[in-house]
């Protein structure tokens, strides 16, 4: 799994499927972004540094909002 966060734009991409709009004010306040590449990931903040994260529960929330901000499709009217 792939996983990037933007924080200051509201943006969670898991697997190459983007989606907007989500308050992530309330993490990290020096957090700029999170990557996570399968196994490793690491947290990008202001000043440039990098926090190096070894366990994917760290995102589990993120792509818990991800998941549930899933567009509801609604059904085609039958003729």
């Amino acid at each position: 799994m792939k996983v990037s966060v933007l924080f200051e734009d509201g943006v969670i991409v898991v697997d190459g499927v983007a989606r907007q709009g989500f308050d992530l004010a309330g993490y990290g306040p020096n957090w700029s972004a999170i990557q996570w590449q399968g196994d490793y990931g690491w947290i990008e903040v202001h000043h440039g540094e990098r926090g190096w994260l070894l366990k994917i529960s760290t995102l589990q929330p993120l792509i818990a909002l991800h998941a549930a901000y899933a567009p509801q499709v609604e059904p085609l009217p039958q003729e």
